[in-house]
C-alpha cells in the first residue's frame, strides 16, 4: 500500500535559542554567550538514545534493558538524537539545536528530527531513511539567516525563509542500488520518503549519501529549471543562491589619470539598500554620487564557502578599503614619479603611468574575488 503520513507542521519551538550554559546560579534568568546563529553549514553526528546510552559507564544487565526498550522503542530508546564529540566523549545537543548555526539551520534541525522520530503503530514512519543513518549536513547561504528572521517575525509557525539543502549519510551497507537497470524498490521507497521529508521540512532539496551511491530528491517548492544551464552532477548537489551588496562612492577628481577610477567602499552587505530593494536586477545603480553593485552568486552546496557570514562581510569591507587605500597611493606616487620624469625630460610621460596589479591566493568559490574584481 502506499505509504501515507498525517503529520502536521512541525509544533512551534523555541527554536532561536539552544539551552544556554551559562546558568545563573543566583536565580537571574540566563544569558547567552556571543557567537551564536552565524554558521550556514554545518554537520552534525546522528546516534539512537540507546547507543548513547551505551557508551556511558552502564553495567552489562542495564545495556541488556537499554537494547530491548530500544528494539521496541520504549520511552523513546530508537529516536535519534544530534551529538558533537568532547574530549572522545558523545554529547547530545541541549534541545537538539547547535547554537552557532544560523536560525534556519536550527529550525532544519528540529524539524527534520521530528520527522525522523515521528511514529505510526509503534514504528518509524522514516524507516528507510532511518537506516543506517549516521550524520547530518545542512546548508545555507549568507543571507538565509537574515532572510528567516524578516519572514519570521511575529509568525511562530513560519517554516519559510530561505533555502535549506540537507544531506543524509548512512553508513554500511548504505543506500540501495539500481542493478541492471533494474528499479529497485527499496530505492524507491526511500526516495518517497525522502521527498515528504522535503516537503514537510521546506527543504530545498535532500539528499542520501554513502560510499558509491548518491541519492537527491527536491522540495515541491524548488525550481530546478532555473539551472538548466549547469552541469548535471552541481544540479544534483543542489545550488545555493547569495546576493551580495557592494555601496561604492568616486573619490573626488585629482591630478593625473587614475584619479576618475579611483573609488570608496561605503557600504557591503548581504541586504540590498533600499532605494534598490524594489528593483531585483543586477545592474548597477547610480544615485546620490553613489553606485550600488549587486554580486549575484550561484554556488554548488559541497563548494567551499565561509561558514560565517558576518566574518566574510566584515573581512571582504576591510580587504576592499585597503586595496582602495593602495591603489589611491600608488596613484599619487606613480603620477608624482611621471611627472617629475616629464619635468626632468621635457616630455609629457603620463602615457606610462600604469595600474597596480592585484594577485588574490584566497581559495573558495569566489566572495572575495568576484567584488575585489
Amino acid at each position: 500500500p502506499e505509504l501515507q503520513i498525517l503529520h502536521a507542521a512541525p509544533s512551534s519551538h523555541i527554536h532561536s535559542r539552544a539551552s544556554s550554559s551559562n546558568n545563573s546560579s543566583s536565580g537571574e534568568s540566563p544569558t547567552f554567550q556571543e557567537g551564536e546563529a552565524y554558521r550556514c553549514k554545518c554537520i552534525f553526528q546522528i546516534v539512537t538514545r540507546s547507543f548513547l546510552n551505551q557508551n556511558e559507564d552502564n553495567d552489562a544487565e542495564q545495556q541488556q534493558q537499554q537494547q530491548t526498550a530500544a528494539a521496541t522503542n520504549d520511552d523513546g530508546a530508537g529516536d535519534l538524537i544530534y551529538v558533537t564529540r568532547e574530549d572522545g566523549k558523545l554529547c547530545p545537543l541541549p534541545n537538539g539545536i547547535f547554537p552557532p548555526a544560523n536560525d534556519r539551520i536550527r529550525r532544519a534541525m528540529v524539524d527534520l528530527m521530528e520527522c525522523l522520530n515521528n511514529t505510526e503503530s509503534s514504528t518509524y514512519a522514516f524507516e528507510k531513511v532511518r537506516d543506517n543513518l549516521t550524520s547530518a549536513t545542512f546548508v545555507t547561504s549568507w543571507g538565509d539567516g537574515i532572510l528567516f528572521n524578516s519572514q519570521s517575525e511575529g509568525n511562530d509557525n513560519s517554516l519559510c525563509g530561505g533555502s535549506c539543502l540537507v544531506t543524509l549519510h548512512h553508513g554500511p551497507p548504505g543506500l540501495p542500488k539500481n542493478k541492471d537497470g533494474e528499479c529497485n524498490a527499496t530505492l524507491q521507497d526511500w526516495k518517497k520518503e525522502a521527498k515528504m521529508i522535503c516537503d514537510i521540512c521546506h527543504f530545498t532539496s535532500l539528499t542520501g549519501r554513502s560510499k558509491g551511491v548518491k541519492i537527491s530528491v527536491s522540495g515541491s517548492s524548488s525550481d530546478q529549471s532555473e539551472h538548466g544551464d549547469l552541469d548535471e552532477a552541481i544540479r544534483e548537489e543542489g545550488i545555493i543562491h547569495d546576493e551580495l551588496w557592494l555601496t561604492l562612492r568616486e573619490i573626488p577628481s585629482s591630478t593625473g589619470s587614475f584619479a576618475k577610477e579611483m573609488v570608496e567602499i561605503e557600504r557591503v552587505s548581504l541586504v540590498p539598500p533600499m532605494s534598490s530593494q524594489e528593483d531585483e536586477s543586477s545592474t548597477p545603480k547610480i544615485w546620490n554620487n553613489q553606485t550600488h553593485v549587486c554580486v549575484q552568486y550561484q554556488k554548488p552546496a559541497t563548494a567551499f564557502q565561509h561558514p560565517n557570514a558576518g566574518v566574510m562581510l566584515t573581512s571582504l569591507h576591510w580587504i576592499l578599503n585597503i586595496l582602495s587605500t593602495i591603489v589611491k597611493k600608488t596613484a599619487i606616487d606613480m603620477n608624482t614619479m611621471a611627472s617629475s620624469s616629464a619635468a626632468a625630460q621635457g616630455t609629457n610621460n603620463n602615457n606610462a603611468i600604469t595600474k597596480p596589479r592585484l594577485l588574490e591566493m584566497y581559495c573558495g568559490c569566489g566572495a572575495h574575488t568576484i567584488p575585489l574584481a
